[in-house]
């Protein structure tokens, strides 16, 4: 069909059917909290194991699936998440989370400091932010808790907040459940990089000091699992390759990193202008190694601001952060500023991928950090994939060429229902520009021979039932060099690995098994066998579930939970009950009712009558003879002569 021309002088940003079109956009991005999107894309074709995971997660079942590199961990994670977006339609009843900003985003989550608002926990007491009415409330209406990357979280942190969510939601039932009900699936491998432990400070009491890997804590046994390990590895293609990246994996051949090494010695030179990224074991190295990289281009610096600035340079690329708070500041003055410091104080400033500031020359080295869908599958760019800067296009060229592909669309078909899904995505596109500050979009040669415009992506941080932080930025960072720990979860085409300084369990096979193959590795500096640590206690672990045993290795002891809250929280809903009234056991009793549905109100519940006075089933509170107000041991809280006063 023939092209209709449209002027390029034509401001589109004056346009009104576009300011209608970008109000759309914005108002379908004021939903806030963590929801699982459904995918549009058919579902894929799993494994025996990993069907049976899902099967199992689809039956109610606790989960714990793990494997190397390369299993499709990642994967079968979004087809569970595609089954319960099917289940679950509100948003907070899947709780999506990981250790880390970095880990938690590619999964549409949030870190688990946020999710649960206990922020960075210095003593066992700061478990008690969550029985803040905010988060008691997110963790009441839960029904799925998912954890990425569980490796990475302690055995003491596991531990207090199973003990934390249970004694939340049982504050009104006879028999607690481990996480209180919740089901929970965890998804890692405890061979990879593992929790970093505090040091103690004699100083502090109830020092949190995050110990143990997460199956020692007592709560990982209470929750029975049903453990399955991928086998069927996908990545590397070549055999020999996985075989010696399993054995330092495990341990078992410390001499395999000699022999990859010796293998992989050769010099990986620029191919298409692109170099292979390079791994580092510190932040400082990655950091003068990009910046030596980037001096070394000539030309003028362009740099992409996420807050507007004056401009320095000849081109300036701005793009913005945003902070969407769940409460209007009319509405509440107090609560808005309570989320707004919340927001304003997320890790996600910090740990996004998108970073704050990026700059870019023509010539440098960047990777993608988002999953590009493009004409025809064997194009696809994916999380990882490398390329170089070789040009800009303006926003404006941009926008107009943009606006004349969803003409096509609508001229080809005429009126229609329903928007054509390559329509929507150009109408997506075309919102996200406009609500950017960025006025130079970077043209990026990748190595797959696809050169493409980078357009600003949306990158979003929700926390539950407070708000949700937004960062408008190229999905592009410097990728001459990055930190191993920053790799987890990536897989790179284009490789060398320093093994200078290498200090944690995991971190070599971590950074080997980035690559794809052989054939895109280099590894550089001395390898020596005693890089190869590995934790024994998961050793052990692993071999106990080849046995299949239910309770593999000891379980780590802690203090007990010490929680710092107001009991006045807990009994307002009894002072609110009506009187109760008599009658047989389980004849429904308006005040226990009242107290059940304001805890847990998404139950249906026939319940006994409770005396809330000496917890004591038969009579209500105002004919109890017993004594004044109580708690038992499981902190269900007792009272009834409150409801009357």
């Amino acid at each position: 069909m023939e092209e209709e021309f449209v002027d390029a002088s034509y401001d589109w940003l004056d346009d009104e059917s576009m300011s209608a079109m970008v109000d759309e956009v914005e108002n379908s991005l004021q939903e806030v909290g963590t929801k699982v999107e459904v995918s549009q894309q058919p579902t894929i074709a799993l494994t025996p194991e990993q069907q049976l995971v899902l099967d199992l997660v689809r039956s109610g079942k606790n989960v714990f699936f793990t494997g190397s590199g390369g299993t499709g961990k990642t994967l079968l994670l979004q087809q569970i998440l595609r089954f319960l977006s099917g289940k679950y339609k509100e948003a907070g009843d899947v709780v999506i989370t990981a250790p880390t900003g970095i880990a938690a985003i590619p999964i549409g989550g949030s870190t688990i400091h946020s999710a649960t608002g206990i922020g960075i926990p210095r003593t066992s007491e700061d478990f008690s932010r969550m029985w803040k009415k905010p988060n008691r409330k997110k963790w009441r209406r839960a029904e799925v808790w998912i954890i990425d990357e569980i490796s990475m979280v302690s055995a003491e942190m596991l531990e207090y907040l199973e003990q934390t969510i249970t004694k939340i939601r049982t504050t009104s039932m006879e028999v607690p459940q481990p996480f209180g009900g919740l089901q929970v699936i965890f998804a890692g491998d405890f061979f990879q990089l593992q929790p970093v432990q505090e040091r103690p400070n004699p100083r502090i009491s109830n020092q949190f000091l995050n110990r143990g890997l997460a199956f020692e804590a007592p709560a990982w046994h209470r929750a029975n699992l049903e453990t399955v390990i991928l086998k069927n590895i996908f990545r590397q293609g070549d055999g020999n390759f996985v075989k010696m990246l399993n054995g330092i994996r495990t341990g078992e051949n410390p001499a395999a990193l000699e022999d990859i090494a010796k293998r992989c010695s050769r010099e990986l030179y620029e191919v298409a202008g692109i170099k292979p990224t390079v791994l580092y074991s510190k932040n400082k190295d990655a950091d003068d190694y990009n910046l030596k990289e980037l001096n070394a281009l000539p030309d003028e610096v362009d740099v992409l601001w996420i807050e507007s600035q004056p401009a320095k340079q000849p081109v300036v690329l701005v793009a913005d952060d945003n902070i969407v708070t769940l409460t209007m500041e009319t509405n509440d003055p107090v609560l808005y500023r309570q989320e707004l410091s919340v927001l304003e104080g997320a890790e996600f400033w910090k740990s996004c991928l998108a970073l704050k500031e990026i700059t870019l020359k023509i010539g440098a080295q960047v990777m993608l950090l988002r999953n590009l869908e493009l004409a025809g599958r064997e194009s696809d760019l994916v999380n990882g994939s490398r390329g170089v800067v070789i040009g800009w296009k303006s926003k404006q060229e941009k926008l107009v060429a943009l606006q004349r592909k969803v003409e096509q669309f609508k001229s080809a078909d005429g009126p229609k229902l329903k928007t054509h899904p390559e329509e929507a995505k150009l109408l997506s596109a075309i919102g996200k520009l406009k609500l950017s500050s960025i006025e130079f979009i970077p043209i990026v040669a990748f190595r797959n021979g696809r050169s493409i415009e980078c357009d600003p992506e949306l990158f979003e941080y929700p926390i539950l039932n407070v708000g949700e932080c937004r960062r408008l930025q190229v999905p592009l960072k410097l990728a001459w060099a990055i930190t191993i720990h920053k790799c987890q979860g990536m897989t790179l085409d284009y490789v060398k690995v320093h093994l200078k300084d290498i200090f944690a369990e995991g971190q070599v096979y971590v950074a080997l098994s980035r690559a794809r193959s052989m054939n895109g590795l280099q590894v550089i500096g001395h390898a020596s066998r005693s890089y190869v640590k590995v934790n024994p206690k998961v050793v052990e672990f692993y071999k106990a579930l080849a046995r299949k045993e239910v309770h593999p290795v000891p379980q780590l002891r802690f203090p007990d939970l010490v929680l710092n809250f107001s009991e006045e929280a807990i009994v307002e809903p009894v002072r609110k009950c009506t009187s109760s009234t008599s009658g047989k056991p389980f004849e429904k009793c308006p005040e226990n009712v009242f107290w059940d549905k304001k805890l847990l109100p998404k139950e249906e519940l026939l319940l006994p009558v409770i005396c809330y006075h000496c917890s004591k089933k038969g009579h209500p509170a105002w004919a109890c003879t017993s004594g004044n107000f109580v708690t038992n041991s499981m902190r269900i809280f007792t009272c009834l002569n409150l409801a009357r006063c």
